[in-house]
């Protein structure tokens, strides 16, 4: 009786069970489907099990992956548009080389995979050794080769066309599509003895020779009595396994798991972000926490995204994972290039679909993460690179990205990053932003609150709608203070130094900062004169953003929030900034007593700026605040 009734509780149990589901992670390195193990599941991406995937492609509108599931003898598909839920497309699990429709046809080691028009797909069946054709739209598989061993192959839309490269044979083929009949392209060519991977890159076929390191663009010349072809050196690999393009850059993914953008003389390795720094040339020294990791001379499908530059899909032994190449090593350039560039990783211009971008722009707070030494005696140094995933707006980045995840959200988020270090944002902000907001199709910037900008105003002469200009004007600056402070907030404070007794030198560049404990202590007419110095800049920058669209039709967010840690007193520099925000009807958060009551547990602040933790509690409250607040779309 008690067994029964036991049996009866574990079925209540699975019966009142809450469901629970998670959507696919979108960063820089991600799960697509799979798992650690060997198997074969249909179902849920992160549930589903293959057995050595190999060939990708894409459907016309991208948003099916199909997967040539060699180790289970089936074509799989993840449909992105369903959180990447695993399907089995065609293929019983039997070999076999069955033809007919798709319910029946079997398969023996399915290797390679290339997309056709007309919902088709090319197979190389490896251990038939035949190209098998699957169309989609008669729901049949039939046979259009037989007996061969092929490395790679690719359709090439100019002359529909597919190519395929055999090493054992030393020679590249092409079937055309509409008569299925077979030509050579070039056979016992000295540069690529052993052609091995191949895509379609600027409209030409490129090949890798399976041994040597010279990467070539082809050209045939069908004009010529020989179809004669040439080849042109265009990159250097080593042991490349596969080759495709993004963005218009060549990419080979070398054995060992290295991926590599193409480049003469030289070759430079992709290496890839976590969020605790990099994978060096994507391996751990311990082996432990490597990517990827390809030991044998075998295919691999490496694919790039239709709809994402710079984004790629790689098959291990039993998942498919998407990495992403944007120049992780390259210094932060916003400085350095007349703000040409984000001061962040490079993100790509066109946003991904369903992304919600993220501007984040500030001083050097915005952008600093103070390493903290391991041994508790030594000093802090302040000078050693700034590891970048540690900032406030990278780990903001990861935060919103995992809770989509957990909340089974088909939204990713990507928080991009501007700073101008000892500028306020009321200086360069109207100027600048709405110029990032266009190219990076932003949603929402946010705004560090920190220093006033007050000083633009004896520095720089005041334009048309009445605020400091773009730039230091210094022949303006050689006129005395007085001659540049004659009217309006200027002049008022100017006045007001004086009237104080507030050391003032007509060679100054601008009064002095000896009325800040002033202020701090309530002095209103100060206190009014820095607002008005601050918030007319920013407000301009609010309307400019609500005439602005982004893709979806939405005018951009602009939102400030204020974290201690600045040169001034806590409570007063966020007094300021809640007066400056409410005066100009603009959206403000304090994130004050949340900072204080866990800074503590943090150990956040070091010398006015963040700590590599100060970074991630910042991040964790705004993560908080910002769902809490509905600011951001999290349903």
């Amino acid at each position: 009786m008690k067994r029964i009734f036991s049996f009866f509780l574990f079925l209540f149990c699975l019966a009142t069970a809450p469901s629970w589901a998670v959507t696919p992670m979108e960063s820089y390195n991600s799960l697509v489907a799979g798992g650690s193990e060997a198997g074969f599941r249909d179902g849920p991406f992160a549930l589903a099990r293959f057995n050595k995937p190999m060939g990708l492609a894409f459907d016309e509108a991208g948003n099916k992956l199909y997967v040539a599931d060699s180790g289970n003898q089936r074509i799989r598909l993840i449909d992105f548009a369903h959180n990447n839920e695993v399907k089995t497309l065609v293929g019983t699990g039997t070999v076999g080389a069955q033809d007919g429709s798709l319910s029946i046809a079997t398969f023996n080691t399915p290797s390679l995979l290339t997309a056709l028009p007309g919902k088709r797909m090319a197979v190389f069946d490896s251990g038939n050794g035949l190209i098998r054709l699957i169309d989609l739209q008669n729901q049949l598989v039939s046979t259009i080769a037989n007996g061969l061993t092929i490395r790679n192959m690719v359709y090439l839309p100019q002359d529909d066309c597919l190519y395929y490269s055999e090493p054992d044979n030393k020679k590249v083929e092409k079937m055309n599509m509409k008569s299925l009949a077979i030509s050579t392209v070039f056979s016992n060519i000295d540069q690529v003895p052993n052609p091995g991977a191949l895509c379609l890159y600027q409209g030409h076929l490129c090949i890798a020779d399976s041994q040597l390191s010279t990467v070539y663009e082809v050209v045939q010349d069908e004009d010529s009595p020989s179809h004669s072809v040439s080849l042109t050196a265009i990159g250097n690999g080593k042991d490349v396994l596969a080759l495709c393009s993004s963005d218009g850059s060549l990419y080979a993914l070398q054995k060992g798991g290295v991926l590599v953008k193409m480049g003469l003389p030289d070759s430079s390795v992709v290496n890839f972000q976590t969020p605790w720094g990099f994978l060096l040339k994507n391996q751990d020294y311990h082996g432990a926490l490597a990517l990827l990791n390809f030991q044998e001379d075998s295919p691999v499908g490496f694919l790039s995204a239709p709809n994402e530059a710079r984004k790629f899909y790689i098959t291990t032994g039993y998942s498919i994972l998407s990495v992403k190449d944007y120049d992780f090593e390259k210094w932060w350039s916003a400085f350095k290039n007349n703000n040409s560039n984000l001061t962040d990783f490079d993100y790509p211009a066109q946003k991904p679909p369903r992304t919600f971008r993220i501007l984040t722009i500030g001083t050097s707070r915005n952008s600093t993460a103070v390493p903290i030494p391991s041994d508790p005696s030594a000093d802090v140094d302040e000078t050693i690179e700034t590891p970048r995933v540690y900032t406030y707006s990278k780990q903001l980045e990861l935060l919103l990205n995992t809770e989509a995840v957990l909340r089974n959200l088909n939204i990713h988020f990507e928080v991009l990053n501007l700073t101008h270090r000892g500028e306020a944002i009321s200086t360069w902000a109207y100027y600048e932003v709405p110029d990032f907001v266009k190219k990076y199709d932003i949603d929402l910037v946010l705004a560090m609150a920190d220093q006033t900008g007050y000083k633009d105003y004896y520095q720089r002469p005041l334009t048309s709608e009445g605020i400091p200009a773009k730039s230091i004007d210094y022949e303006y600056l050689l006129q005395p203070l007085s001659e540049r402070a004659t009217a309006g907030v200027a002049l008022d404070l100017l006045q007001r130094c004086k009237k104080l007794k507030i050391p003032v030198s007509e060679k100054q560049d601008f009064p002095g900062d000896g009325f800040w404990s002033l202020f701090c202590n309530g002095d209103e007419q100060i206190q009014s004169d820095l607002r008005e110095m601050t918030g007319p800049r920013l407000k301009l920058l609010h309307e400019k953003l609500n005439l602005m669209k982004t893709s979806e039709g939405n005018s951009p967010q602009l939102f400030f929030f204020y974290v201690p840690g600045g040169a001034l007193p806590n409570d007063c520099a966020a007094f300021f900034w809640g007066g400056v925000c409410s005066q100009y009807n603009l959206r403000f958060l304090d994130l004050s007593e949340s900072f204080d009551a866990l800074k503590t547990s943090y150990a956040p602040v070091y010398n006015d700026h963040f700590t590599t933790y100060g970074n991630e509690l910042v991040a964790r409250l705004l993560e908080y605040y910002l769902i809490e607040n509905k600011v951001i779309p999290f349903k």
